[in-house]
């Protein structure tokens, strides 16, 4: 997770565990969101890899 983050105390709901960095935290509501850095070809790849009988793809 990042520094800034950190120094606002925001809570981290998950470690990245996923090709590319990703940083998940729960919003102020406790929502839990995502940011994650990468391009659109490494995440399908990733996906395919290890969500293949879990989604459907219309790609």
């Amino acid at each position: 997770m990042g520094r800034k983050l950190r120094q606002a105390n925001v809570v981290e709901w998950k470690k990245n565990s996923t090709e590319g960095d990703s940083c998940c935290f729960l919003d102020p509501s406790g929502n839990k969101l995502e940011i994650h850095v990468g391009d659109l070809d490494s995440r399908i790849q990733h996906g395919k890899a290890y969500w293949e009988n879990k989604v459907q793809w219309y790609i």
